[in-house]
């Protein structure tokens, strides 16, 4: 009975690290929307579940970052380029 206890926690355990995964081949791939979305999955995953804390740090930098990333594409991409200009000195 125990067991059969303990492998079901695991199991459980288990979700927020195949989306942690999900989240990385994603990162590594370009899809960052996709990263986002699986990062903050593992993220709720584990506050469900309390534990893994040092990963949850991890988890929280990566969103950091990808919001970074995120937010800075769609400035960089909305402005107009704005041209040169060099001094005649």
């Amino acid at each position: 009975m125990f067991l059969l206890i303990y492998s079901f926690v695991m199991i459980k355990n288990n979700i927020p690290i195949e989306f942690f995964v999900e989240a990385i081949k994603d990162e590594n791939s370009g899809h960052f929307e996709e990263a986002l979305i699986a990062y903050e999955k593992a993220l709720k995953g584990f506050r469900k579940v309390g534990s893994q804390s040092i990963l949850m740090i991890k988890i929280i930098e990566k969103l950091r970052l990808l919001k970074k990333v995120k937010e800075y594409k769609t400035v960089s991409f909305s402005k107009p380029a704005s041209p040169v200009i060099k001094d005649a000195a």
